[in-house]
């Protein structure tokens, strides 16, 4: 049997350990929404961000006010989710996403997972960025097709 709890509706499942036992906590869907706009201001970076569920967790994540790297297979497509996440913050709030924060930013980079120069390039890129601007959280999102 697995531990991990099955959240139906509009509900979120997050897991994490403590004192080296699982401990689950199930957070509904508005509560995690409003949580995006009151958490202290980060710096995340997504990969695979130009579509699906990177492009929309970006597009929330700008909106609330954060700073959002989005890393995808080539520049233009970068730079044109990160015009979507501009796009979607600044609109006015809608049903799903009514607790915004102005600020957020979107940048677009490149970054092809097939190819390891890219990913030197991109990696070198964020570090040198990041002296000034820490990253704060990694979301690997991006798929990779083995052929």
């Amino acid at each position: 049997a697995s531990s991990l709890l099955v959240a139906s509706g509009s509900m979120v499942p997050s897991a994490a350990y403590a004192d080296d036992k699982l401990v689950e906590l199930i957070v509904s869907q508005q509560r995690l929404l409003e949580g995006l706009s009151t958490a202290p201001l980060r710096h995340v970076v997504i990969t695979g961000a130009n579509s699906g569920v990177g492009l929309a967790g970006a597009k929330l994540l700008t909106a609330a006010g954060h700073r959002v790297t989005l890393a995808c297979r080539t520049q233009a497509k970068a730079d044109a989710a990160a015009e979507k996440c501009r796009e979607y913050a600044a609109s006015a709030p809608d049903k799903f996403f009514k607790s915004r924060r102005e600020g957020g930013i979107a940048v677009g980079a490149g970054c092809d997972l097939a190819s390891m120069a890219s990913i030197r390039s991109f990696a070198k890129s964020l570090q040198q960025k990041s002296k000034d601007l820490p990253i704060d959280s990694l979301v690997l999102n991006a798929g990779l097709a083995h052929g």
